[in-house]
């Protein structure tokens, strides 16, 4: 389906994204995905790179238990201020000079871990990393979302999303072959270098969001240069363009002004408990499995395979769910099935290939539901206040991730076995569900049957 001509030459003031709707999928929109991916994929190495070598790390540094849950969790800490900060930021000062600012935060500060030599100069190193990670996934998602056809919307952000898992994937997977080849301080230094060059790139690559563009009134001709690549036609200068203004106040009134306080709780809620169980599987799983016998490296695949099945789950949930009005009971019953894996990933502790296939099952329906919530809060929240919604809603995520790591050291420094903690995992998937249960009664109390996840521009 190609533009209709008429919307590049009316008299009127053109909507930006009423173009990008009417328009193909161009090679500009791919670029910004593909940017956006990466960022995600980069952010999920870095936030993940202590996973990979925690064993080893906390043996040469003396590191108890208890204490490395704090350095699973350090940069999550900090990415939660960095969350709730720079997504209500970018609502006003647009979305890329703080995807840039994000990767070159964490970039510059990831190398110098690998010589911190403390675990307290570790934990604030990481903390100040996180700053950046936090910065950069509501920035990512709002401008993938608002460069995705709202056709399809789900579908492209959960795509750009997968970047997150494949971090992992890649991650566990560099991680097994450079712990052995050049140390496991190299983990550290490659996840400096990697975002320092996607930021360069980003800076000659990377658009601006439309709506920043439209309501700053020297951007006018970027924006129909941006327009004229997606749309495939020429544009002439001198076009005026209409978005929703962001109004007086706070993105946090607004939501509660625009009536969307009760879902973005019930997904602030889903967020919270599916991360907190999500980075409990990531963060101590490979410590866990070299306890009970198995290498450094073949550890770290336990991580690899929660992680690739996410993306091959979220894959399938996306295009089973998007526009459906049964979407959201859908992902609920994606969170029951996350607690029977986890049952599962519990009962098969002591055996690696047991586990490996658990994992495999926990990873598809856990991180696959997860990517898909995700997306859709993208959808939830009206273009003037994504940001600052998003950046709730991934807020109190994150800070479901930094509290699982460091509740499973506490509880296993205290005698809890693996087992039983991987068995308490239950607890947060059966809260998920319930939510997302909670949020489908409210989404047919408010929207027609057909809109449950109707993308709002």
């Amino acid at each position: 389906m190609t533009a209709d001509p008429s919307v590049l030459v009316s008299e009127h003031p053109i909507d930006p994204f009423e173009v990008i709707d009417r328009s193909r999928i161009s090679s500009l929109q791919w670029w910004v995905m593909a940017i956006c991916m990466l960022t995600a994929m980069f952010d999920g190495f870095n936030t993940q790179a202590p996973a990979f070598i925690g064993a080893p790390m906390a043996k040469e540094w003396g590191i108890p238990f208890s204490t490395l849950g704090l350095v699973f969790s350090a940069a999550l800490i900090g990415s939660v201020i960095g969350t709730s900060y720079l997504g209500v930021l970018a609502d006003r000062v647009g979305r890329k000079p703080l995807v840039i600012a994000s990767l070159l935060i964490f970039g510059v500060l990831t190398p110098p871990c690998a010589w911190a030599g403390r675990a307290d100069v570790l934990i604030v190193l990481r903390f100040l990393a996180g700053i950046g990670l936090g910065g950069a996934m509501p920035n990512l998602i709002a401008l993938a979302s608002e460069y995705a056809p709202a056709r399809k919307r789900t579908t492209l952000v959960t795509v750009t999303l997968w970047g997150f898992p494949l971090g992992a994937v890649l991650g566990g997977l560099a991680a097994s072959w450079m712990i052995g080849q050049f140390g496991w301080r190299s983990v550290f230094y490659l996840g400096g270098a990697a975002p320092l060059l996607l930021a360069g790139m980003a800076v000659w690559l990377l658009p601006e969001s439309p709506r920043f563009l439209a309501l700053a009134d020297d951007r006018s001709a970027p924006l129909a240069r941006i327009l004229a690549k997606i749309a495939r036609q020429p544009v002439a200068s001198g076009y005026r363009f209409a978005v929703s203004r962001m109004p007086r106040g706070s993105g946090f009134n607004t939501i509660v002004r625009e009536g969307l306080l009760g879902g973005a709780i019930l997904l602030s809620v889903t967020m919270f408990a599916s991360l907190l169980l999500t980075y409990l599987l990531i963060s101590w799983v490979p410590t866990l499995l070299v306890q009970s016998g198995v290498k450094v490296g073949d550890a770290a695949l336990g991580t690899v395979v929660l992680n690739m099945m996410g993306i091959a789950g979220s894959f399938c949930v996306a295009r089973a769910t998007e526009g459906k009005s049964y979407a959201v009971a859908a992902l609920a019953a994606g969170y029951v099935g996350a607690a029977a894996a986890t049952w599962a990933i519990s009962a098969a502790s002591g055996s690696y290939m047991g586990t490996l296939l658990a994992l495999s099952a926990g990873g598809f329906l856990l991180i696959g539901t997860q990517i898909s919530v995700v997306a859709y809060s993208a959808s939830y929240f009206p273009v003037y206040v994504r940001g600052a919604g998003i950046g709730l809603v991934q807020a109190v995520g994150r800070t479901g991730s930094l509290v699982g790591p460091i509740i499973a050291g506490v509880l296993l420094a205290h005698g809890m076995t693996g087992q039983q903690l991987l068995l308490a995992g239950i607890v947060p998937a059966l809260l998920a569900a319930g939510s997302l249960t909670a949020m489908s009664r409210l989404a047919r109390r408010t929207l027609p049957a057909t809109a449950v996840l109707a993308p709002k521009s």
